[in-house]
């Protein structure tokens, strides 16, 4: 049963989800914890699609 894997929308996001993918890298196949991984993978790869592959950091604007 695929884990259900929010689309990453921030920089914050993106970095969590690459922790979490290493975090998970020995998962056993077939398991939960591999369907996690793969979906965290997919997320990560449409953010490299869509932002590069490194997220721009935020300036802090001038108020």
């Amino acid at each position: 049963m695929p884990t259900n894997v929010k689309a990453i929308e921030t920089v914050e996001e993106f970095e969590d989800a690459k922790k979490r993918i290493a975090k998970l890298d020995t998962s056993m196949p077939g398991s939960p914890e591999e369907e996690e991984q793969k979906s965290l993978i997919r997320a990560v790869e449409k953010w490299q699609h869509d932002h590069g592959r490194m997220p721009k950091t935020i300036k802090p604007q001038a108020g």
